[in-house]
This record gives C-alpha cells, sequence and structure tokens, in this order.
C-alpha cells in the first residue's frame, strides 16, 4: 500500500473541449458543451480536490443536464492510445510499476474512485482515476454498488504514514507456513478515518489471503541461502531475513507485504531455529554438495 503522485489537471480544460463537441455518423453524434458547462465541470473538479473525493450528490453533477453527464461518461473511451486524450491515461500509468494498492499484480486498468456509473462529470478527471491491477481493480468495481458511502484510501489524497502499519503474524502448522497480514491500529501518526479506510480496503479485496498465496514464490527464491545460513547458526538465518527485509524496502515500500514477510520471518525464532527446513526442505546431498564447493 502507497501513495502516487498527484496528476496535473493543467490540460483539464482542453480535454473537456476536446471530447465535448459534436461530430457527423448517421446524423449528428455527441455534445457541443458550451463554456458555462465546462467551467461548471470544472467547478466540480475543484469541489473534488476540496473535500477532498467524499461523495457527495453535488459531484454526481446534480444542475447539470443529462446529455451533458453522459457525454462526459463515454468520453471515458477516449483516454484510449489513439483517442483523442491518450495523455490522461498515460500520466496515470507512468512510473507506476506495481499495483499501488496490493503490490503484487502489474497496473493495467484505471479505477474511477468515484464510480464512473454514479459520477459520470468525473469520468476523466485524472484525480478520479487510479492504476490498479485487474483483480484489485475487478474485485473493488464489484463491491462500488455496496459500498454504502465507505471508501478506499485514496492514493493520491490520503497520504498514508511514514511508519510501519502492516503487520504479519506467521506460524509453522504441518509443515507449512501460515501468514495474517493486519493493519496496525497503533500507529500514533494513523488518523482514525485512515486506519478505518485501510482495513475495509484489505477486508474486501481480501489482501491477507492473495499475499499468503505469494509467500512460496519468495520463500523458494531463499531456500539455499536459508540453508547454508542455517550452518552457521539461527542468528545467521535472521540476519539474513532482517538484510533481505532491508533490501526489499529499499526496492519497493516499508508497507510492501514482501519486507513485511521477511521481518516477520526473521522474528519467529522457531522459523530461524530450523523450522523454515520443515517448510522448505532441500535434499541433503544437494545440499552437502553446495557447502563442499563453497568451502572449495
Amino acid at each position: 500500500m502507497i501513495n502516487l503522485p498527484m496528476p496535473s489537471r493543467a490540460s483539464a480544460k482542453d480535454d473537456l473541449k476536446k471530447v465535448l463537441v459534436t461530430y457527423e455518423y448517421r446524423g449528428t453524434r455527441g455534445y457541443a458543451a458550451s463554456d458555462a458547462e465546462i467551467n461548471a465541470i470544472l467547478a466540480l473538479y475543484n469541489e473534488y480536490d476540496r473535500t477532498p473525493a467524499i461523495p457527495s450528490n453535488s459531484l454526481k453533477g446534480q444542475g447539470l443536464v443529462n446529455a451533458l453527464k453522459e457525454a462526459v461518461a463515454h468520453a471515458y473511451l477516449q483516454t484510449y492510445e489513439g483517442r483523442k486524450i491518450p495523455h490522461v491515461r498515460e500520466q496515470a500509468f507512468k512510473g507506476v510499476s506495481q499495483c499501488p494498492i496490493c503490490g503484487i499484480g502489474k497496473p493495467g486498468e484505471l479505477d474511477h474512485f468515484l464510480p464512473q456509473s454514479k459520477y459520470k462529470p468525473l469520468a476523466i478527471y485524472s484525480r478520479n482515476l487510479i492504476p490498479l491491477c485487474h483483480d484489485c481493480n475487478d474485485i473493488k468495481k464489484a463491491k462500488d454498488e455496496e459500498a454504502g458511502g465507505r471508501l478506499f484510501p485514496h492514493a493520491y489524497f490520503d497520504i498514508l504514514p511514514d511508519e510501519d502499519f502492516v503487520k504479519a503474524e506467521v506460524d509453522i502448522v504441518d509443515s507449512g507456513l501460515v501468514a495474517n497480514f493486519s493493519i496496525d491500529q497503533n500507529v500514533a501518526s494513523m488518523p482514525p478515518v485512515l486506519y478505518d479506510r485501510l482495513v475495509y480496503q484489505a477486508n474486501t479485496l481480501n489482501l491477507s489471503e492473495r499475499f499468503g498465496e505469494e509467500i512460496s514464490g519468495v520463500l523458494v527464491s531463499h531456500i539455499v541461502h536459508l540453508h547454508l545460513m542455517f550452518r552457521e547458526g539461527a542468528q545467521m538465518v535472521r540476519s539474513f531475513l532482517l538484510t533481505q527485509a532491508n533490501v526489499e524496502r529499499q526496492t519497493y515500500h516499508r508497507n510492501h507485504w514482501r519486507p513485511v514477510l521477511l521481518q516477520a520471518l526473521a522474528d519467529h525464532a522457531p522459523f530461524c531455529n530450523g523450522g523454515f527446513a520443515t517448510v522448505l526442505p532441500m535434499d541433503p546431498q544437494l545440499l552437502q554438495d553446495m557447502t563442499a564447493d563453497t568451502e572449495g
């Protein structure tokens, strides 16, 4: 879970002018917005930024004619490559290599933070468009109708604390590693509203379960090092895990599930004291051969 840089809205007025026009295709289609109507939409953008992004009837464009609202919603198609305003989409994805919510999938879809179905005037507003992976976007979209006003944290506006607020508890059960991820309520700089949003997001998107499904891939990538380090004792295993956790904090961020998991493993004495070999068994002969190679 990480914040994203605030998108520019410098082109917002020009974008609206480009897409809110009429055209000929088997008759006259589209909608030619007046300057007053475009300014009314820009006023909604201002309200969105000011609140910020709190659902309200006014943000649905109560004073706008339905034809205008439908035209703005339809204009979202113009954000795709080869259309009139592709820079809106390009700006959202620029520099975002992982989904800002789960840190698992690659962001390939834009989520309307306030759903397009209800907030049509915001359909092409850059700050209402969040790059997400398919899984996060698909689940959120399905839950938007039943959210009842509850919100996810906003990747642009809800500034996350620069503290460790994602926690993991690990245990070895039946030769397998079980990990449960949660949001720490005892973070001093965490406003209660933000905590509630983070918990709601984590529960709605089944993040703990989804992180758990990724654990085996992380552990397998460290199996050799863990076995070799253990020849020097449990403390060496713990030191390796702590070092790797620090590396991954730099690579990702402090509340990414990977360094959080590695920190939890380092703090789990049974895992460091040989329990990892139950979860990650290794052929003794292969280990012996590798040890001989390193000693040679």
